[in-house]
């Protein structure tokens, strides 16, 4: 499992990056299935990470980072972009 991480996570953002490409291309089923799957690839690899927190660290570190970022900007969105 430990060599297969970077794959994980890269083919997670590739499917978010394509979802957001359906989504805007008005195929809001397939861009929804996208994000669900890339979404599960990603949250896979970053549990994997932080159940072994000595080797992972830095990645650990930035991914918190990012999710304070995303639960961030949701919140922006939901309060300003009425």
């Amino acid at each position: 499992m430990k060599k297969y991480l970077k794959e994980l996570e890269y083919s997670g953002m590739i499917l978010l990056l394509m979802s957001i490409i359906f989504a805007r291309l008005n195929y809001p089923t397939l861009a929804m299935w996208l994000a669900f799957i890339g979404l599960l690839l990603w949250v896979v690899s970053v549990i994997y990470k932080a159940l072994d927190w000595k080797t992972y660290r830095h990645d650990n570190l930035v991914n918190i980072a990012i999710m304070l970022i995303a639960i961030f900007l949701i919140l922006l969105s939901f309060f300003y972009l009425k």
